[in-house]
């Protein structure tokens, strides 16, 4: 120990620490809020392609707000994250250099894929895949973001 570092410090600064790194990864209303967010708003805009008149353009302005709204929430999770001094591990983060970048390129085709197909779901005004697509990515992500807070 250095006379800038005493026992009674190192062991709070531990304790602290340790606190701050065995809590959740996110806050228990961020998957529900993120998965209701997604199908909600997906949902909103496919029923925006299905009905006609000046209806149809507000309930699909309403689901694209919604999606804005729902990527928002992200930001009080950060910034919870900022406030305790430990941002969570996730696994990804233990995967080889080369393996992450392969994983990074396969998202980034998924990406790339999922925005064309959105493109073709709004160009062909497909309503029901959209309203589908949105239940179950409400779901999925739903049940991802809760297995992952339970670990």
């Amino acid at each position: 120990m250095t006379e800038d570092l005493t026992p009674a410090i190192a062991l709070d600064t531990a304790t602290s620490l340790r606190a701050a790194a065995d809590r959740r990864p996110f806050p228990a209303w961020f998957p529900p809020t993120v998965g209701v967010g997604y199908a909600a708003s997906l949902s909103l805009m496919g029923t925006g392609y299905l009905l006609h008149g000046t209806a149809s353009r507000a309930v699909g302005l309403t689901g694209a707000a919604l999606v804005v709204l729902t990527f928002t929430t992200m930001l009080a999770v950060v910034a919870g994250w900022r406030r305790s001094g430990v941002v969570p591990k996730f696994e990804a983060c233990a995967v080889d250099p080369a393996t992450r970048r392969r994983q990074l390129r396969t998202a980034g085709l998924f990406g790339a894929l999922m925005a064309a197909a959105m493109v073709a779901v709004v160009i062909a005004q497909w309503g029901w895949l959209e309203i589908a697509v949105g239940l179950l990515l409400g779901a999925a992500t739903w049940r991802r973001l809760a297995d992952q807070a339970a670990r």
